[in-house]
């Protein structure tokens, strides 16, 4: 504005220490995005790895991998975020083992 008083030290001073303070704030939470997201690509990856593993004990062919292949390769790990999630929304160690039962008969009905 024309003819207002110039901003004092002091309040260009908190001003800048505020901005300082904001964008630090949001570098903080961009980087617990990334680790976040990081986590779940490590147990999406580790999903997969044991998806290959229970492919080839159990001599299966390549093919779809399922929802039900990735909750259990995420469920064994059990460091993982995801498992510490699945954790968190009532999943179990008995659930996992439904659910492996029903991925292994839905695997002798298919026509593979």
């Amino acid at each position: 504005m024309a003819g207002s008083p110039p901003p004092s030290p002091m309040a260009s001073a908190a001003a800048a220490a505020a901005k300082k303070q904001r964008l630090a704030a949001e570098a903080d939470r961009v980087k617990r995005q990334e680790a976040r997201a990081a986590a779940l690509a490590e147990a999406a990856d580790a999903a997969k790895e044991v998806d290959a593993r229970q492919r080839v004990a159990l001599q299966c062919e390549e093919g779809e991998v399922t929802a039900n292949n990735l909750l259990l390769g995420i469920w064994s790990d059990k460091e993982s975020a995801g498992h510490k999630i699945l954790a968190s929304l009532g999943f179990d160690d008995e659930k996992a083992s439904l659910l492996a039962k029903m991925a292994d008969d839905e695997a002798a009905l298919s026509p593979r």
